[in-house]
């Protein structure tokens, strides 16, 4: 049989090869250095990264998944992204909480307050994207890192937007579309998805 972890999952390494090498095992059944990845994102990573392998094309190594997820719970919607606990040693936290409207968010940086390393958002999740594209792309943030938090009028416009992103920025993570092939498909007039 194949190796599995000890709180379950199928060990993979990382080609997403089991122990089995003629067998790959991706997303929520694969545990790779003792994590399961139960996320789109990861899974599409490992897919891309088995046919890679299988086909003996761009080789490259499965280096974990990025942990972010965006979801509607009964009306409420909720989204997570990186250390959103905050176990990083020395790490900052910002909150902003509104009982009346329901909504919590709380922005995790590094000790230096200079990077996003994780965020959590309750009820209100109008500024994930902008945080989340600050935290994957590395931007610095502000004096004041908890602006990131209000809405673009209360902070003076988004700090990490779209236009400061590079060009290998990811804009769409389901099917890793970049800032940089965005810009070439509008540049070469691709208006349309058979384009």
């Amino acid at each position: 049989g194949l190796v599995i972890g000890p709180r379950g999952g199928i060990q993979i390494n990382d080609y997403c090869q089991t122990s089995n090498l003629d067998i790959y095992a991706i997303g929520e059944c694969a545990l790779h250095n003792g994590r399961i990845y139960g996320l789109l994102t990861p899974g599409n990573e490992m897919a891309r990264v088995a046919v890679g392998h299988l086909m003996q094309k761009d080789v490259e190594k499965f280096q974990g998944g990025d942990m972010f997820t965006k979801l509607k719970v009964v009306g409420c919607n909720v989204a997570v992204m990186g250390d959103s606990l905050g176990k990083t040693p020395g790490c900052e936290s910002f909150c902003i909480s509104h009982t009346f409207q329901g909504s919590y968010k709380k922005l995790i940086t590094d000790a230096d307050a200079t990077k996003v390393i994780g965020a959590i958002f309750v009820g209100d999740t109008l500024e994930y994207n902008n945080v989340l594209n600050t935290m994957l792309n590395d931007l610095p943030l502000p004096p004041n890192p908890e602006l990131l938090l209000l809405p673009q009028a209360a902070s003076g416009g988004k700090i990490g937007g779209v236009e400061k992103l590079p060009a290998a920025a990811r804009i769409c993570n389901c099917n890793n579309v970049s800032k940089g092939q965005l810009c070439r498909a509008i540049r070469d007039n691709c208006f349309a998805l058979q384009s």
